[in-house]
């Protein structure tokens, strides 16, 4: 679900997509998208100077996350979580 947010906002936006995750992102970006994305192992580097969040991993994992980048979250970012059945 994560990589087709990431798919539909490099195809229909002029935004960057950064992805953080421990192994290779499973998000498959076309050749002329590429400049626009980024993938990091770390999650506090990922929600670094970015717009928009999105939390797409399983719920369990939730608090965790929120944990690790929420300290580092600005008041004017937007926290979108895909995580089904949990607030933020």
């Amino acid at each position: 679900m994560g990589g087709a947010i990431a798919n539909a906002i490099l195809e229909n936006t002029r935004h960057k997509v950064v992805v953080g995750n421990p192994k290779k992102p499973p998000v498959r970006v076309s050749a002329k998208n590429k400049a626009r994305f980024a993938w990091t192992v770390d999650n506090r580097e990922a929600v670094k100077n970015v717009d928009i969040v999105v939390l797409g991993v399983r719920p369990n994992v939730v608090p965790t996350i929120l944990d690790e980048i929420g300290p580092l979250l600005s008041k004017g970012q937007i926290l979108l979580s895909i995580a089904a059945g949990v607030t933020v």
